[in-house]
């Protein structure tokens, strides 16, 4: 082991080598045997782990719980906001395609002023009347 290796395995896992992968403990203990130097490096490390270990993190106060509990319910309301407006745009964009077809299909399925009127029939099938006839639609269905 190098003394470049035993200092980078010491700032990765700290000054104790039973912390240290196992595969590396046996020759690290060597190179500290043989190294006076290396107990410095293991020194400043059990140091900064010793820091670690007492440092602690505070615990949220309560103002702080409180804005994330009503951040989090308002970010939970946007995507169901966003669900109901994208409905009903495809609600509103199937009745504008269905108007589109259905005004196509009455443009393209009535015949032209060259028919007659008498030859046409309505949706259900009945003739029309002839066009100069004013009888009662109504007497024909």
């Amino acid at each position: 082991m190098t003394p470049e290796r035993f200092a980078a395995l010491a700032a990765a896992y700290g000054g104790a080598i039973d912390r240290w992968p196992e595969a590396e403990r046996a020759a690290a203990r060597a190179f500290r045997d043989a190294h006076p130097e290396a107990e410095a490096v293991l020194a400043a490390e059990a140091a900064l782990d010793a820091a670690l270990a007492r440092w602690a993190v505070p615990a949220p106060g309560a103002a702080l719980a409180g804005r994330i509990a009503r951040d989090a319910a308002r970010r939970r309301q946007a995507p169901r906001r966003l669900r109901l407006w994208l409905a009903g745009l495809g609600l509103a964009g199937a009745l504008a395609g269905g108007g589109a077809i259905g005004a196509v299909l009455v443009a393209r399925l009535v015949p032209a002023g060259g028919a007659g009127c008498s030859q046409s029939l309505t949706v259900l099938g009945a003739p029309v009347p002839s066009c100069g006839d004013a009888a009662n639609w109504s007497d024909t269905l």
